[in-house]
């Protein structure tokens, strides 16, 4: 589980369990670690500009990247998913910029709208998933 991060602004968010915004906190499904995992794949491939570049079913990770445009220098994330106990899985997400080595100070909240964008289609894709 992710405990650490910043609250939006900088060069980086992090799910935390305690942050003061839900909308950056870790969620957790009650359904199985293979039922969320599967939907955490398919909802990044289904966000238009977003790239998975590595997987680990092993160890719950999702790799994903965004690339430079007008509006940023590139974003990489990581989606963890954690099986809590056989019927329950939590999942955080980790996004930050990429690109100039660290040198623009704000993501104007880019970071927190990865994260929003990818919890609003993973919420869409397990809707249809049958505990």
């Amino acid at each position: 589980m992710i405990v650490g991060g910043c609250a939006g602004t900088g060069t980086g968010t992090t799910t935390n369990i305690g942050s003061d915004d839900p909308a950056l906190r870790p969620h957790v499904y009650p359904l199985p670690y293979d039922a969320v995992w599967d939907a955490a794949v398919k909802a990044a491939t289904g966000i238009k500009g977003w790239s998975i570049t590595s997987t680990d079913w092993n160890g719950g990770v999702i790799a994903l990247s965004m690339g430079f445009n007008m509006w940023t220098t590139g974003t990489k994330m990581t989606v963890h998913v954690q099986k809590i106990d056989a019927a329950r899985t939590q999942v955080d997400m980790q996004s930050s910029l990429a690109g100039f080595n660290g040198i623009m100070m704000s993501d104007y909240g880019q970071n927190r709208r990865n994260i929003m964008r990818f919890f609003e289609e993973l919420d869409r894709t397990l809707a249809t998933v049958k505990p």
